[in-house]
């Protein structure tokens, strides 16, 4: 009988947080996740302790940037563009609790076992990819998107979330591009590894994927 009252109370704790934490999609819901994830970092907590904490409302911030449209898309995404790193514009100031927020996220983002497809820089770098689809898929001809995309320098001025996110563009477009486009793309992601410091582990981590990845691209070509 007591086993069944701690099932029957488990499951009805983990209802009332699941309603307790339903997204919203207004911009003061946005600033209301920010702050908690800002509240969070500046906590002693242990990187399991801070990524559970702040799970929901990243979850949420990501999931509005990425399934909303028009004002909604917009502040989830200054939110995220903030806390990944963004830098100071009017009204904005990066206080020590946004660089907390950052080296966390970070270091979140190193440990993730498939940056390319489960993490929350994927996430978020699909929605930027979404943003050059309707330029560089009949627009414009691809040589001239390529103009549009993230070179070397802005990579490496970016935060390491913020470049890490314009490295994973770049992969999209050497994906997406083909002929002398391509090539430049290809020679921007070489670029970037040869320039791009061991100190920046995140940059370092997604750029050597990509030429690995590139590499068995090449080699299945040959064979």
């Amino acid at each position: 009988m007591r086993m069944k009252w701690l099932i029957l109370i488990g499951i009805l704790l983990g209802n009332f947080a699941a309603k307790a934490f339903e997204c919203q999609d207004t911009a003061e819901g946005f600033y209301s996740y920010q702050e908690s994830i800002l509240v969070s970092a500046q906590r002693n907590l242990s990187a399991k302790e801070f990524k559970r904490e702040i799970e929901q409302p990243l979850h949420c911030l990501l999931q509005s940037f990425k399934n909303e449209g028009g004002l909604a898309r917009y502040v989830a995404g200054a939110c995220l563009r903030r806390l990944f790193g963004g830098p100071e514009i009017q009204g904005f100031h990066r206080g020590k609790n946004y660089e907390l927020v950052l080296k966390k996220l970070i270091a979140e983002q190193i440990r993730q076992k498939d940056l390319f497809k489960n993490s929350e820089l994927s996430i978020y770098t699909v929605v930027e990819w979404e943003e050059y689809q309707p330029f560089c898929q009949g627009i414009v001809a691809e040589s001239d998107c390529f103009e549009l995309l993230p070179n070397s320098e802005q990579v490496q001025a970016q935060s390491e979330l913020l470049g890490a996110s314009s490295i994973l563009i770049l992969r999209s477009a050497y994906r997406q591009f083909s002929g002398e486009t391509k090539s430049k793309v290809e020679e921007t992601i070489l670029k970037l590894r040869r320039e791009i410091p061991k100190k920046d582990f995140l940059k370092r981590k997604v750029i050597e994927e990509i030429y690995q990845e590139m590499q068995q691209s090449l080699l299945l070509k040959k064979s």
